[in-house]
């Protein structure tokens, strides 16, 4: 517990200088790229570690590079606190985590560049899934990421429905050939970059489809 202690208080005096700089190589009002690029680059990495099948392999590799402490680094610049409860076996399950506000507020704005992505439900066999979905993008920038993509893979955008947010939502049946077609993401496109004030917005809801996969 000594030990602990002296090493959040060392993370915690390096983060208070991190939010004093108001993490400036992320500030969204100063960046050269844009929302769809970023976008565009991570699919594609993500795609080709998945085809090579080296992605959770990746992932791991990386973590276990860092060191005890940079491992204590990155987590807290995240979290703020978490909940543990221990059982009878005296294993340790997390309850609750509390994040940090600078965290929060960073994925504020890269959601509301549409950078940020959320986890939609799907239903696939009679199973539900979870999809990556893209919101808060127009149609411009869903035109540039699929030219992107179309460069490294081959990828079509099928138009599931347009929809009004303030009408019931429906199901809707989107049938793919299991083994030449994957589903990347779905994206809800905006005519308009702002979220509407009032209640009743028109998105065009669609899909994004990697072929000869």
């Amino acid at each position: 517990m000594e030990d602990f202690s002296e090493d959040y208080k060392i993370i915690e005096e390096k983060l208070s200088i991190l939010e004093k700089k108001k993490y400036e190589t992320l500030n969204l009002n100063s960046i050269t790229f844009t929302p769809q690029q970023l976008m565009e680059d991570r699919d594609i990495e993500r795609e080709k570690l998945i085809r090579n099948n080296t992605l959770n392999e990746t992932i791991k590799a990386e973590w276990n590079k860092k060191t005890k402490e940079e491992k204590q680094e990155f987590i807290s610049k995240f979290i703020e606190s978490m909940k543990l409860i221990k059982n009878k076996n005296g294993d340790f399950k997390i309850e609750k985590i509390n994040f940090r506000r600078s965290y929060i507020e960073q994925l504020t704005k890269f959601f509301q560049s549409g950078i940020f992505d959320i986890y939609a439900p799907i239903e696939v066999d009679d199973e539900e899934k979870y999809v990556r979905t893209s919101v808060n993008i127009n149609q411009k920038q869903l035109d540039e990421y699929i030219e992107r993509l179309n460069k490294e893979f081959e990828v079509e955008f099928y138009e599931v429905f347009p929809e009004n947010m303030n009408n019931k939502s429906k199901i809707v049946e989107l049938e793919l050939n299991k083994e030449k077609q994957k589903l990347i993401r779905l994206v809800a496109v905006k005519s308009d970059k702002k979220f509407s004030k009032s209640k009743e917005e028109i998105v065009k809801i669609g899909a994004v489809i990697c072929n000869a996969y």
